[in-house]
């Protein structure tokens, strides 16, 4: 149930399909129609470009990808990616799970959302979400937290919207106020010295392990964290000197492969996460912790050791 809200904002949408796919042209354009939007037009991926450089842009971009084109591919991402954040254009793009990498190497408009094989239901939801969060830029930032409950209802889950609405009441590790909120903790846990102590990476793959477990004897999305999962992943790759890909953070994660996607972002644009390129391969980027996450990664270990806890 989409609400009154995500309805009101349906009205005068137009949306422009791009796919390789029929079928999955098929799926956008039912979603589109399931809220009453209006395809203005539905063209192959070879195609896209000159579309879109020689016609009036729409309200939302819906690009299908399902098999991977090669340089071809990647020319029209690039494409695709400078006029939809040149024109502040929301774009939203279905793949399937192997486009990981390379999609996310080449999309850079913080208005994308990347669905991963996902359900008629979730591009629905996407849609809306995407059509909310331009009705909020265009009309009143005041309306910011409209679309953050939108976002909340692209998670599908109740229990992740849970996890991050706790996470608005952190401010951004970047300095800033968080995008999630505007508050402020007036109280911090006042920390030792000492406490910037080393972690192991065995330590941490030893966390990861037991946190699997759990997953054998209950529902996972009963403990479903992806953000603590991710970070989890980030720090013991920090300490082992290696690199995690987007597709490997979005295993780590535990969560269908979508609602990982927008954490990463989440995360990205909080500071937590930082994207690096790969210096030997344009298709892909890494994904590392900000200096100041992993201190406080950190900081929270060495409390918790001193309260002769464990972490799980």
């Amino acid at each position: 149930m989409l609400g009154n809200a995500a309805v009101s904002y349906v009205a005068q949408q137009s949306i422009m399909i791009i796919s390789d796919d029929r079928f999955a042209s098929a799926q956008a354009a039912a979603a589109a129609e399931a809220l009453g939007a209006r395809v203005l037009v539905d063209v192959p991926l070879a195609e896209a470009v000159l579309r879109l450089e020689n016609q009036i842009l729409p309200d939302t971009l819906m690009v299908e990808l399902t098999h991977d084109g090669g340089a071809r591919f990647d020319r029209a991402l690039d494409q695709i990616d400078r006029i939809t954040a040149r024109d502040n254009v929301p774009v939203l793009l279905s793949i399937s799970p192997d486009l990981i990498d390379a999609v996310s190497a080449r999309i850079r408009n913080p208005h994308a959302t990347i669905l991963c094989s996902p359900s008629l239901a979730e591009r629905v939801t996407a849609m809306a979400l995407a059509w909310g969060s331009q009705n909020t830029r265009v009309h009143d930032r005041s309306q910011e937290f409209d679309a953050l409950r939108l976002q909340h209802l692209a998670d599908e889950v109740g229990r992740i919207a849970k996890t991050l609405a706790s996470l608005s009441d952190m401010p951004a590790l970047s300095g800033g106020p968080s995008q999630l909120s505007d508050a402020v903790l007036g109280y911090k846990f006042k920390t030792d010295s000492h406490e910037d102590e080393d972690i192991s990476a065995s330590e941490i793959r030893s966390i990861i392990k037991l946190r699997r477990l759990r997953d054998r004897h209950f529902d996972p999305e009963l403990f479903a964290d992806p953000a603590w999962d991710m970070m989890l992943d980030l720090m013991a790759a920090r300490a082992e000197h290696t690199r995690v890909s987007v597709s490997s953070l979005c295993i780590a994660a535990a969560v269908p492969a979508t609602t990982a996607l927008r954490w990463i972002n989440t995360l990205t644009d909080q500071g937590v996460f930082i994207r690096v390129a790969d210096p030997t391969d344009g298709r892909r980027v890494f994904i590392e912790l900000s200096d100041k996450a992993a201190a406080n990664i950190a900081k929270y270990f060495a409390a918790m050791r001193k309260q002769g806890g464990s972490a799980i």
